[in-house]
């Protein structure tokens, strides 16, 4: 049973969700009339010895289904309306929660690309550095990308860098690029 609910997790990351649950609950139907086409049910008691393992299956199934979901992350004091209202650091409103960026950052790491995205909005830049490592970009003073704003310097950004398996690996708030 631990390696189904390992191998769940391994491929929920590969396949949607609703995908999953469709081709488990093929296969577990199609292993039913496999096993009633070759009368494989001998007895009653056997159906039902198949129907408790298929159940075991599915509670643990729905399990990992409820646990694997992201969620949003714990944000302190900052304003989250105004970090997601201000895109590219424009408006300059993600600057004024800096401090609480800084106090919270690490405990961001671990924490999956999904999960990141529910909780700062999406990303202003994504960098794909190679198959194994991505950054994210939240811009905290305006970038190149505002209108009407002349870049002298590299405006200051949060990088969240994520593993392979898109979780948070590193959380840097600075000036320069990757």
């Amino acid at each position: 049973m631990a390696f189904v609910t390992v191998a769940f997790f391994l491929v929920q990351s590969l396949l949607p969700l609703p995908i999953l649950v469709g081709i488990l609950g093929t296969y577990c139907l199609g292993s039913f009339y496999w096993l009633w086409k070759n009368q494989q049910l001998k007895s009653q008691f056997h159906f039902c010895a198949i129907m408790n393992k298929s159940l075991l299956f599915f509670s643990a199934l729905f399990l990992s289904i409820v646990f694997s979901c992201s969620s949003k992350r714990d944000t302190g004091s900052m304003n989250m309306e105004n970090w997601k209202s201000d895109r590219y650091g424009c408006k300059g409103l993600r600057i004024q929660d800096l401090e609480e960026l800084e106090r919270l950052k690490h405990s961001y790491l671990g924490v999956d690309n999904q999960a990141l995205i529910k909780t700062f909005g999406r990303p202003d830049r994504v960098e794909l550095v190679d198959k194994s490592q991505t950054f994210f970009f939240y811009f905290l003073e305006p970038s190149g990308n505002c209108d009407g704003v002349e870049i002298e310097k590299e405006p200051l950004r949060v990088l969240f860098r994520l593993n392979a398996i898109s979780k948070v690996s590193e959380v840097t708030i600075t000036n320069q690029n990757p």
